[in-house]
């Protein structure tokens, strides 16, 4: 285990003991540490739920650029072949993107 990991669980055992509400043993002290855990475990469940929450709006396995990629590869592949207008160039690529599209 890392230096990290070992100095933020050392971090919390010393927050959780600090806020105990006893020194000697009693019904209190078993809730306590009954919601410590209920909490902890809970607050966890809950920050990686908000996290896969934002990671739905992402498309996985696409790039970012992939389209204008695309287009760049299609502009370069027209202007071998001689269409040197953007008017030509874009029509072309709307027939092609429509062609993928479908």
């Amino acid at each position: 285990m890392s230096f990290v990991d070992k100095l933020a669980n050392g971090i919390a055992v010393v927050i959780i003991q600090y806020f105990h509400p006893c020194l000697t043993c009693c019904p209190t002290c078993n809730l306590y540490y009954k919601y410590v855990l209920v909490f902890s475990c809970g607050g966890a469940i809950v920050l990686g739920l908000i996290a896969l929450a934002f990671l739905l709006t992402q498309s996985v396995g696409t790039r970012r650029n992939e389209e204008q990629l695309h287009r760049n590869s299609i502009i370069r592949h027209n202007r071998r072949l001689g269409i040197q207008s953007k008017r030509e160039s874009k029509a072309l690529l709307d027939e092609e993107s429509d062609s993928l599209l479908s």
